[in-house]
């Protein structure tokens, strides 16, 4: 309750349900005035304006690896041991349930160039943060799926459907969400990872007596109860031939990543995050690693250095497979032989364990492939990795095709006679949409190098008109379409709905290298954009607006308060700021906001942080700003110096919660808000624009005192 007062104090808005349900309506009486507000009226037969429904409504194919980035090949069809079927789970929004719903599709290989009805074999509705259905294996007997489901108002468990059958089982009760699983290829042993449980703190006699000690709390834990009985981090579990599961306790936390079984169940490898640093490890010298192990020294409760321990389920014994942390920005990867006898593990540093002084210096600063022979840990160098390929049907492939302009459509191709066919349009309701025009573009940067983004263009597009824009941050991959011009993150873009509003969205590439360089680097790619698009005649430079999220909130927060440009209005979604307060409430757990400034912030290193960090220059910011934090984890916290910094200095400035949202947006209540309050708010500051639906007149009463306030600003 304390913080819900001090909310109100400081306009910290929570966005509930009952005011998300309605934030699609419109007036019809005033929106004909508006027709870009206005979704359904149109002249019959044509296309109507893209609205951020649209993007959450699409369907699309449902793999963790794909919507975090990485390409599609190989993901899209999950072939049967002998290549005869394979499946296709895919997704889409439901708005209307605020769920998010997911299917699992069958088909027969043979009959695939063949146009043929997909067979639904299952059906899950999450109204979570986490998927419907994931982690889809098939069992060597060819007919048996083995996945993770879950159900609104239930939690993740592991499932089996039998294809033949039809018969779905429910294979584990676990008490608590399964986060990922791994299983033998005969069913027999089981691997899980699950969320621990969720027990809240309740003051024993020495605390109500002596107090609270504090050691690695971060300040949100504290103000949200203190210490608690469970940990944050997944718990391991291990289920062999129909026992009861049990647990594997560890001493480091768990990453996250599906464990590795294997082939005869053996062996369990699972990735963690290195809770104590051996001293050994300070001896590296790769400068990617090298402020990483330095961290560990700062006091955090976990390092972010990584390494895989291995358990013997034979001896019981647990060790770390390599007494050597991965390569610091690369996923852990690892895979068995077929006779689970050894196991290779890509880019990680190798032990400094070694007499040979030539050796010792290259293994301080290289990382290689290696093969680790089981049970007796002997390492073997590689050359090559050759890594075991998914099982395919023998001469047909099955691929997802897109294009930044082009929505994604699956199809089954034949290497034997070349034939091609479409398998599966999977939004043939986008025929109905009016898509503006998508076009890669660079620019030149200071140093000679390229930037490049995706322009998006308002549908109706004329050339030598000067329009409003919007620049979307965090990277650009051009061959994948978006709705939302960052893949289909919604926490902090909505390129095209944006376009459909008469506004140029662009979407930038960016780098991070945790320097001091970072910021005034970003800075200038963001300028040099505007340059380059104002002097094709594109925008008006007198009207451009900027969204930043997690990474980028650190870096646009630098432009807007050194760069001599004025941004007309920005938007900051859930990150690291680089500010003093953030750096000091999460206990120096952002080591990055050491590295971005240069030093820890106390004595010669505080005046590296007043010159650049952004949160000590807010009273130069001139520019609107909307604030929005996401999940339970001090988000808040993250961007509390700038609310209340902006908010002293009588600058405009809003701060709204969703409180119960993951990192990247996924439930679709949570997404249609975020989205469509981005839309508002540009269109409201970049054109004056205000959508007439009555759910959203408060909005409005609070964006014009806003706007006063930024007159007074300007004119004082």
């Amino acid at each position: 309750m304390k913080r819900l007062a001090v909310s109100r104090a400081r306009i910290l808005f929570v966005v509930m349900p009952s005011f998300l349900a309605g934030l699609c309506q419109s007036n019809s009486s005033v929106a004909a005035r508006f027709p870009a507000f206005n979704s359904d009226v149109f002249p019959a037969g044509s296309k109507r304006p893209i609205a951020v429904r649209d993007g959450i409504e699409m369907v699309r194919l449902a793999d963790d690896e794909y919507f975090f980035g990485r390409s599609s090949k190989g993901r899209v069809a999950k072939f049967s041991p002998d290549g005869k079927k394979f499946v296709i789970v895919l997704q889409k929004g439901n708005l209307e349930k605020n769920s998010n719903e997911f299917s699992i599709y069958l088909f027969v290989a043979k009959d695939a160039l063949r146009s043929p009805m997909p067979v639904l074999l299952a059906r899950f509705s999450s109204s979570s943060n986490r998927e419907g259905i994931s982690n889809v294996k098939w069992l060597d007997d060819n007919e048996t799926l083995v996945f993770l489901g879950e159900n609104v108002g239930e939690v993740a468990q592991v499932y089996t459907v039998n294809i033949r059958t039809r018969r779905l089982t429910k294979q584990t009760s676990h008490s608590t969400p399964i986060t990922a699983f791994n299983v033998t290829g005969d069913g027999r042993r089981l691997a899980f990872l699950a969320e621990p449980t969720q027990a809240m703190f309740v003051a024993g006699e020495e605390v109500r007596r002596n107090g609270m000690t504090i050691t690695t709390q971060d300040l949100a834990d504290i103000i949200s109860g203190g210490q608690n009985e469970h940990t944050e981090e997944d718990q391991l579990f291990l289920q062999l031939d129909n026992e009861l599961p049990r647990q594997i306790v560890l001493d480091d936390s768990l990453v996250g990543n599906v464990p590795s079984l294997s082939p005869d169940g053996r062996f369990v490898c699972v990735e963690v995050w290195v809770h104590e640093v051996p001293i050994t490890w300070l001896e590296y010298s790769n400068e990617k690693i090298q402020p990483y192990v330095k961290e560990a020294t700062f006091g955090r409760s976990h390092s972010r250095l990584r390494r895989f321990m291995l358990l013997d389920t034979a001896s019981g014994a647990l060790l770390p497979l390599l007494d050597a942390p991965l390569e610091i920005w690369s996923p852990g990867r690892l895979h068995w032989s077929k006779d689970g006898r050894s196991v290779i593990i890509q880019q990680t540093f190798l032990p400094l364990n070694v007499a040979d002084r030539k050796e010792l210096e290259t293994r301080k600063t290289n990382v290689f492939d290696v093969q680790i022979s089981l049970p007796n840990m002997d390492i073997e160098k590689l050359l090559t990795v050759d890594v075991p390929e998914e099982k395919v049907s023998v001469g047909l492939h099955v691929d997802l095709e897109e294009d930044v302009s082009t929505p994604p459509k699956i199809y089954a191709s034949s290497d034997i006679n070349g034939d091609k066919e479409l398998l599966w349009d999977l939004n043939p309701q986008f025929s109905e949409l009016n898509f503006g025009a998508v076009e890669i573009v660079r620019w030149k940067m200071p140093d000679g190098k390229d930037a490049t983004g995706g322009l998006y263009l308002p549908p109706d597009y004329q050339s030598g008109k000067r329009y409003p824009l919007v620049i979307q941050t965090h990277g650009f991959i051009p061959e994948r379409f978006s709705m939302d011009g960052r893949l289909e993150w919604s926490s902090a873009f909505a390129a095209r709905a944006l376009a459909a509003r008469g506004i140029v969205v662009l979407q930038s590439s960016m780098f991070a290298d945790s320097s001091p360089q970072e910021g005034p680097r970003e800075m200038v790619r963001f300028e040099t954009a505007i340059e380059y698009l104002e002097k094709r005649g594109l925008i008006d430079r007198n009207w451009v607006g900027i969204s930043a999220f997690s990474r980028t909130v650190y870096e646009v927060g630098y432009a807007l308060t050194h760069s001599g440009y004025r941004f007309a209005a920005a938007y900051l979604v859930d990150g690291i700021d680089g500010s003093y307060f953030s750096n000091i409430a999460k206990r120096l757990s952002s080591y990055d906001d050491v590295l971005l400034n240069g030093a820890a912030p106390f004595g010669e290193g505080l005046k590296l942080w007043l010159k650049s960090s952004p949160a000590f220059n807010l009273d130069k910011i001139s520019t609107p700003l909307r604030l929005v934090a996401l999940g339970q984890e001090g988000s808040v916290l993250g961007l509390w110096e700038w609310f209340v910094g902006l908010t002293y200095l009588g600058k405009p400035v809003e701060l709204i919660d969703f409180p119960y949202a993951s990192h990247i947006l996924i439930k679709p209540w949570e997404r249609r808000a975020a989205q469509q309050g981005l839309v508002d708010w540009f269109c409201f500051w970049l054109k004056n624009e205000e959508d007439p639906a009555p759910t959203k007149h408060d909005q409005y009463v609070r964006w014009r005192q806003l706007k006063a306030k930024q007159f007074h600003q300007v004119n004082k």
